[in-house]
């Protein structure tokens, strides 16, 4: 009984780690979506806009 209880409670903190890594991952996206609103967001939106249109232009070539 007591090896079956230390694996689920191995499970338990590998669980919870995960889900802390999970929730910074999430709070520096969320960092970078404020960078965007800051003011980056047109900037990044075209130089994104422009690297599509000559990614496209290749490609039709």
């Amino acid at each position: 009984m007591s090896g079956g209880f230390n694996v689920g409670r191995r499970k338990r903190t590998g669980e919870s780690q995960a889900h802390e890594t999970a929730a910074a991952c999430s709070n520096t996206f969320r960092a970078r979506l404020n960078d965007r609103i800051k003011g980056k967001k047109l900037f990044r939106l075209s130089a994104s806009r422009l690297s599509m249109q000559g990614f496209m232009i290749e490609l039709r070539r």
